[in-house]
């Protein structure tokens, strides 16, 4: 039994050891927007083992085709800090009310090195908020609007 244990705890740590581990994160975590127009936005890749390769920028929801970034790939080099990704996004006027929930994914695709590639993705979330305006009711399974 306690060779099964030492066993285990020999294995654990040399998982550990040899795990490729990555600094980098996303900032801010959750944008909300929930007015109508257009509006901008910045997510701030935060590069803190001074990785290299190419990052991109994408969106993923029932919003996607709204969202625009100002470049959706970028190299990264190892002296590269803080990366500042810049964008917009126009809310249709003709949405639904209730939540909308975007899904803006950073890619990190590093080079081939030693046999290998790694590819790294975040997500930040962007949820559009949009109002119900007046009285709703239901019928058949659909929200429609009630008449002033």
């Amino acid at each position: 039994m306690k060779e099964r244990a030492l066993l285990f705890t020999f294995l654990l740590v040399a998982l550990l050891c040899t795990s490729p581990a990555y600094g980098f994160m996303l900032s801010p975590a959750k944008i909300i927007v929930d007015t109508q127009g257009t509006h901008e936005f910045t997510i701030i890749f935060r590069n803190t083992d001074q990785e290299q390769g190419v990052l991109s920028v994408r969106s993923e929801g029932d919003l996607a085709s709204y969202v625009v970034f100002d470049k959706k790939e970028q190299v990264l080099t190892s002296s590269d800090g803080d990366v500042r990704i810049h964008g917009t996004i126009t809310i249709p006027t003709t949405i639904t009310p209730g939540d909308h929930y975007q899904h803006l994914i950073v890619s990190l695709q590093q080079p081939n090195a030693g046999g290998f590639s790694a590819s790294v993705e975040l997500v930040s979330l962007l949820i559009v908020r949009k109002r119900y305006d007046g009285r709703l009711r239901i019928e058949e399974n659909k929200v429609l609007r009630q008449q002033k």
